[in-house]
């Protein structure tokens, strides 16, 4: 009687684990975005868009069927706050992306380079830890650990790179638009590790 609704879960956690595979395709684009040269810039939020667009559709088809499952073994409002903190990051990742395209933010400062490379890091670190929720929890806590460490370093390149660009002669325009930059990168930062967050949560309810 109960192997239908188990079936549907690990039907669900698939989709979910292709969103996280998409939100790390694209955090690492945004990365190359910010790291790389205006040449490359039109390409990478291309495909950036092109990978957010079909992670969106796959974390809002999978929210709706939590709630039209006739029996789940998860709880259906733990996979709810998974899949929208998913889509939720998902167009952070999008939104940097165009913000950083908008103001050519390409061969970026240092410190914005290692924020980017943080969200990637954490995306990379969810990709990994979503197949084994409900299965084990050593993976989930050393996803647990690495997110606090990548959140930390992020939140200190953030302030760093910020307080650069207003310690300069630059043009107060130009400060406003990479401090926006900046914001837009410590945003998606901060929806990234609420996916761990959540993902931590339901492995703490259903190892």
């Amino acid at each position: 009687m109960f192997e239908k609704p188990r079936v549907k879960d690990e039907e669900l956690f698939a989709q979910l684990s292709a969103v996280c595979a998409d939100l790390s395709r694209s955090a690492r684009l945004l990365e190359s975005l910010i790291s790389g040269v205006r040449a490359e810039e039109d390409d990478l939020v291309a495909r950036i868009r092109a990978t957010d667009g079909d992670a969106h559709r796959i974390a809002r088809a999978v929210d709706a069927q939590t709630f039209k499952a006739f029996l789940l073994r998860l709880d259906r409002m733990e996979l709810h706050e998974l899949a929208t903190s998913l889509d939720r990051a998902v167009a952070s990742i999008d939104e940097a992306a165009a913000q950083a395209h908008a103001v050519h933010a390409s061969d970026a400062p240092a410190p914005l380079r290692t924020l980017a490379a943080r969200v990637t890091g954490i995306a990379v670190a969810l990709e990994a830890a979503m197949p084994h929720v409900g299965r084990g929890t050593e993976p989930i806590e050393a996803l647990t650990a690495r997110v606090q460490e990548y959140r930390m370093e992020g939140d200190d390149a953030f302030y760093a790179g910020v307080e650069l660009l207003f310690a300069t002669d630059a043009d107060a325009v130009d400060v406003l638009r990479w401090r926006d930059i900046y914001e837009k990168v410590h945003h998606a930062l901060g929806e990234v590790a609420s996916v761990a967050a959540a993902l931590d949560r339901m492995s703490f309810t259903h190892h």
